[in-house]
């Protein structure tokens, strides 16, 4: 039996066996439980997984490895051998990256705890570390900077998350990106046009292009289980709530931290935990 295999059957085992005493999305709106089957995929060495984005027709991991790491899959999730160092002048910039928002034409960042990061996306792919590709350090006070580009009323924003597990009332920021790129911190004047609150524990945001919802990508408690809202922006906005705007709340009975999604042109979708080694998954 391969690894894969071998390590599916454990999972599924592992969540057979403890999920249904703890992990539990009783209450939530629209709420349906899932169980689906999974495929394993090599992704040692991203080291603890923290999200995923897609970019062209490729898929990026990004994590906190020996350094902040970005690691290039295909479409089938067998990886390219390009690896990003998110590091300058060898020093450790970022080495636990929390968001990478990109959109093409658009300013990309990187996001960790308190900082957003300007960057320019095709030198830091051409050289593979930051050094030339670093443009700006932006200074945040809201915890948690989990960037991700959203669509509202015919905009893009870059939408950034909060995570703080000991508040309720965590919340969403919308931010003007053009005005983003040239802020030392996101309270600069100008740059947050909308801001709403959000349930607790969301690890990453998810803009799905198919269906123009945002996917806030959850944990169901701390640090364990999976959990995907659907949010309509449109009512979450003027609501300043998400939670009253949540359209389908999915739980997944799988016991570990889920960090990342993504669901990619050819209908998979695309799971990344935060263990290290074998942490990201697949629908098959």
């Amino acid at each position: 039996m391969s690894f894969s295999s071998v390590f599916r059957y454990f999972l599924f085992l592992l969540s057979f066996l403890t999920a249904c005493e703890s992990l539990t999305c009783d209450g939530m709106p629209n709420m349906q439980y899932e169980l689906p089957t999974l495929k394993a995929y090599d992704s040692a060495q991203v080291g603890s997984g923290q999200g995923i984005q897609v970019i062209e027709n490729s898929v990026y991991l990004y994590g906190h490895a020996a350094t902040g790491t970005v690691q290039e899959f295909d479409m089938e999730l067998q990886p390219t051998g390009w690896v990003g160092q998110l590091t300058v002048q060898e020093r450790n910039l970022i080495p636990h990256p929390t968001g990478l928002a990109y959109r093409k034409d658009f300013p990309t960042f990187i996001g960790t705890g308190g900082w957003l990061y300007l960057i320019d996306w095709n030198l830091f792919y051409e050289d593979r570390i930051l050094d030339r590709a670093l443009l700006k350090e932006i200074s945040s006070n809201h915890r948690g900077t989990r960037p991700e580009y959203v669509f509202y009323h015919g905009i893009w924003y870059v939408a950034s998350a909060e995570y703080d597990p000991t508040d309720r009332k965590n919340e969403l920021l919308l931010m003007d990106p053009t005005l983003l790129s040239t802020a030392n911190n996101i309270e600069d004047s100008g740059v947050i046009i909308h801001r709403f609150e959000i349930p607790q524990l969301v690890q990453d945001i998810h803009w799905n292009d198919e269906n123009q919802k945002m996917i806030l990508v959850q944990n169901i408690n701390l640090w364990e289980g999976w959990r995907l809202s659907s949010i309509d922006v449109d009512k979450a906005v003027p609501l300043n709530n998400a939670e009253n705007a949540i359209e389908q709340t999915r739980c997944l009975l799988f016991y570990s931290e889920l960090e990342g999604y993504t669901k990619l042109s050819n209908g998979k979708e695309v799971f990344l935990t935060g263990d290290w080694g074998h942490h990201l998954f697949s629908t098959e």
